[in-house]
């Protein structure tokens, strides 16, 4: 695939495309939520953090090949989980696929709008112990065992004459 000045290789997956140099954008930034009281002039704003990165890729395949290479870059977008994304402007970075827009098609290329998503760290909701349960258990196990004790210390005789 020639590049062009205006346009720079990238990859997902070993997949390889062009990236238009002016056409990608981000979504960056803070959650924050604008609270307005009643009789209040001024808001009061709660951060709520760091927002999820979302990166709007597009990206370009030509050539004489392109079903071929179009094929590739689908199966690639399409495939579980994330990956690393090459772009010539952020570098390497890690992303799931969202969205894929087939943008145009001409004789020598094609495009696509793709939706790069932070994965993150799935951090919830995390594996705890049912208390509830191991504390029925326990109890269970206790009465069970002092049963037994009783059982062998304590015998009851039945002597009716």
């Amino acid at each position: 695939m020639p590049a062009r000045p205006d346009r720079q290789p990238g990859s997902f997956r070993g997949v390889s495309f062009l990236v238009p140099i002016t056409g990608s954008d981000a979504t960056l930034g803070r959650r924050a939520v604008s609270h307005e009281y009643p009789y209040r002039d001024t808001p009061w704003v709660d951060d709520m953090g760091r927002r999820a990165r979302e990166f709007n890729v597009p990206v370009i395949i030509v050539g004489d090949d392109l079903t071929a290479q179009r094929e590739a870059l689908i199966d690639a977008f399409e495939q579980e989980g994330d990956d690393i994304l090459v772009h010539p402007r952020w570098g390497a970075i890690r992303v799931q696929i969202g969205r894929v827009h087939w943008r145009t098609r001409s004789a020598d290329s094609e495009s696509f709008l793709v939706q790069c998503l932070e994965p993150g760290d799935n951090q919830y909701p995390s594996v705890q112990s049912d208390t509830s349960a191991v504390h029925k258990t326990a109890v269970e196990e206790a009465l069970t065992a002092s049963e037994s004790a009783f059982d062998e210390v304590f015998s009851v005789i039945d002597d009716v004459a």
